[in-house]
């Protein structure tokens, strides 16, 4: 790969994983009581539309306006996570804690750069020019996994910061330990590790001669009608969204979730969802190759539906928060879910393969991505309207609907022998 395709895809790697520290950090603000549910969910409800806003503009970008936001993106994300930090030492429900909630995903607009200096395929090929497309799809399987494992461990390292430290009313914890009501954290110390990455990989950018990169704007197929008149790009954009949407959704509320519902020290735990999903997606990817992208989408929806049904009958059987007997299970049903959603996910690129010409591949992942971001907007806000009833099952029960009707749609479009395609 060349530097620029190495940087880029750094870059947006560690963008993207700032972005979704966000679901955790609200969740260590919540146990330090420094947030009411209602306004924890509008904070994740921000977070995520930052991300889909991003995506969406970077999306309409021209090849030559995504150059120079890759020419730029280490100074603008370091700024971003500048103002997290001061957002977070003696923090309030104040506007510079929304506002750097709402510039959070910002990386987001390098996405379209990342597919411009793509290669269509899976396969990495490390001596080659080109960035492999595989890489650039599966960055945000990555960064919430970084994400999600690494935040509650940097925010014990101590801030010299008056007021930046925060005290655990609420029991915590991260892979290695639990963390005890009165330990104290360091919530800003992880955006001021972010804005040092990026610092130093201005530095590398602007100050080596040999890592200075020409920003070529190089050529991209445009979003064109014979595109938008093809109703595959719809459909499959259906079950990008269906796949994709719900990993990014489900992960961006599962922390918070689950530490409400059940007071657990939840941190310990969620992070496996992202790893189990970074491991199911290459391997839906593989089975889809060999016996079908849509047969295993079609069995994934299935298991995906199961699992939202059986989600929604614990948050049924969870009468009152705290009540463990059902955490089990329940985190057992959303890892699966997760899972099957990823894989499914890499099942669908499949069909996406053969459905549409190579040239249109990248611009067709590239718009459908953007909107399956909408699970990280969509999902918090649901489930806001549903915390005062406690209604969560409802939630769910709704979500296993949407999978049903996928279900339904997939077999309709791709699995019948009369169709346009079948089972590609």
């Amino acid at each position: 790969m060349t530097q620029e395709s190495r940087a880029t895809w750094l870059q947006l790697l560690i963008g993207m994983s700032y972005w979704a520290s966000w679901p955790i950090i609200i969740v260590l603000m919540y146990q330090t009581s420094r947030l009411a549910p209602s306004d924890a969910f509008l904070l994740l409800g921000i977070c995520g539309g930052s991300g889909v806003l991003a995506r969406v503009v970077g999306s309409f970008m021209s090849p030559m306006q995504s150059a120079t936001i890759a020419r730029f993106h280490n100074l603008i994300m370091a700024s971003v996570a500048a103002l997290g930090c001061y957002a977070l030492v003696d923090f309030s429900l104040h506007y510079a804690l929304y506002f750097a909630v709402a510039v959070s995903g910002c990386s987001g607009l390098l996405y379209a750069r990342a597919f411009d200096l793509s290669l269509v395929g899976s396969r990495a090929d490390l001596s080659g020019e080109m960035l492999p497309s595989a890489w650039v799809v599966g960055i945000i399987l990555v960064a919430t996994f970084l994400a999600y494992l690494i935040v509650p461990l940097v925010v014990m390292v101590h801030l010299p910061l008056s007021g930046a430290a925060h005290e655990f009313v609420l029991s915590s914890g991260n892979l290695f330990i639990r963390r005890a009501p009165g330990s104290v954290i360091w919530l800003a110390s992880f955006p001021l590790f972010i804005m040092a990455l990026f610092l130093v990989s201005g530095v590398k950018q602007w100050c080596l001669p040999d890592r200075r990169f020409q920003f070529l704007t190089g050529k991209r197929q445009s979003l064109s009608p014979e595109l938008l008149r093809n109703r595959h790009f719809w459909f499959i954009g259906i079950l990008y969204n269906l796949t994709l949407g719900t990993f990014i959704g489900v992960s961006f509320v599962l922390p918070f979730v689950l530490e409400i519902v059940f007071g657990y020290s939840t941190l310990m735990l969620v992070w496996m969802a992202p790893f189990l999903a970074i491991l199911s997606r290459p391997l839906g990817h593989w089975l889809g190759r060999l016996v079908g992208g849509t047969l295993i989408t079609q069995v994934c929806l299935l298991l995906m539906a199961i699992f939202a049904a059986l989600a929604a009958k614990q948050f049924e059987l969870t009468h009152h928060q705290h009540d463990m007997r059902y955490f089990d299970v329940l985190f057992t049903c959303m890892l699966g879910l997760v899972i099957s959603a990823a894989m499914a996910n890499g099942s669908v690129v499949v069909t996406l393969h053969k459905v549409f010409p190579v040239a249109y591949i990248n611009r067709a992942l590239t718009w459908m991505g953007s909107f399956a971001m909408l699970g990280a907007l969509y999902l918090p806000l649901r489930f806001a309207v549903a915390w005062q009833p406690f209604s969560f099952d409802q939630v769910m029960t709704e979500v296993a609907l949407f999978f049903v009707a996928g279900f339904i749609f997939n077999y309709v479009i791709y699995l019948r022998r009369h169709g346009d395609f079948y089972n590609p």
